[in-house]
């Protein structure tokens, strides 16, 4: 009698199982030609690791929870390396003082590295929930899937109202915007001295972000006013340019040809902040120099993908992470 219940069981298992499988495998079959990378929960933002084969991507799965995935962009498979996976915690006050320890759960958003020596780069990533927070971690690529050891973080200003963006800078400091109509900034870390608001930097809703490589511009969307803005960082009296879009950019990303990839939305946004779900994401090309937008591809909104928020170019493919409800990454050709 034993010996039955225990086949049953198993059989069940099986059965189970292969349901699933199927039922995972039916929905992320090929539309046309766009291919899907499913079981990465509402990728945010996706980031490529340079020397190496891997994508790194945010996700949410509450306002205080989510994972981060990384993706090999040879075979698509994909694994989450944080919370699951990861390395024991080992706070490394030299980055922050204040940093009270790990948090015990976070919801990742905007990430970041900063290229480090012998396949130990570091991860930035913005984290909501149990703090605002810019949360550190050492990426290691060496190992056959990369791993992540969570080893710092910086406190968000009292002021800000919620992080979105961040991005290192060269001289060992990082900047993050302050996703906030009323008139946000970007904000300037340095080892040290803290934080301090970039000069010239107030705007409305302030969201993706990128430095230039040497440090000296960063680039901005300003995604209530459907802006693209360059400013100028160290200088006594701040550049900025701006150019209107015609869409409210997300996450802002650098192209393999040194130009920038803008993922913009097509949508309504009340004065409260809420937003409808746009039909359409245009990804956009900005040239770094002039700020001349040429556009690349149009994504219409799926049932099952409604939302993209970022787009990076992976070989001769784009690809396009997503959240509200998102279950997958988007292999689009170009």
């Amino acid at each position: 009698m034993k010996l039955s219940v225990v086949l049953l069981l198993l059989l069940s298992n099986i059965l189970f199982y292969i349901s699933v499988t199927a039922h995972g495998a039916s929905e992320c079959e090929p539309d046309g030609d766009i291919e899907f990378i499913c079981g990465i929960m509402n990728a945010e933002d996706i980031i490529a690791i340079p020397g190496s084969d891997f994508i790194i991507a945010s996700g949410r799965i509450s306002d205080s929870a989510g994972s981060i995935y990384a993706i090999n962009k040879n075979s698509y498979e994909s694994r989450e390396v944080f919370p699951k996976n990861a390395l024991a915690s080992n706070l490394n006050t030299s980055f922050s003082a204040s940093c009270p320890g790990q948090a015990s759960t976070f919801q990742p958003h905007g990430v970041s590295y900063r290229v480090g020596t012998n396949g130990a780069h570091t991860l930035y990533v913005v984290g909501h929930g149990e703090r605002e927070a810019i949360e550190i971690f050492e990426l290691n690529i060496e190992t056959p899937w990369p791993t992540l050891r969570w080893i710092g973080c910086i406190i968000a200003p009292d002021s800000v109202f919620r992080f979105n963006s961040v991005t290192s800078l060269p001289d060992g400091a990082v900047a993050a915007t302050d996703f906030n109509r009323a008139g946000g900034f970007v904000w300037e870390w340095n080892m040290g001295k803290g934080w301090s608001v970039v000069p010239g930097s107030e705007m409305a809703g302030a969201n993706g972000l990128v430095s230039s490589p040497s440090g000296e511009w960063l680039y901005i969307a300003e995604y209530f006013e459907k802006n693209i803005v360059k400013l100028s960082r160290g200088q006594r009296q701040p550049k900025v340019e701006r150019v209107n879009v015609g869409y409210m950019v997300d996450n802002i990303r650098w192209a393999d040809d040194d130009s920038l990839f803008l993922a913009g939305h097509d949508r309504e946004c009340s004065e409260g902040g809420d937003c409808t779900n746009p039909d359409v994401t245009v990804i956009l090309r900005a040239q770094p120099e002039s700020l001349l937008i040429t556009p690349v591809l149009t994504w219409r909104r799926r049932d099952f993908f409604p939302v993209s928020t970022v787009a990076i170019e992976v070989e001769d493919e784009v690809w396009l992470g997503g959240i509200r409800g998102t279950d997958r990454i988007v292999r689009h050709p170009k």
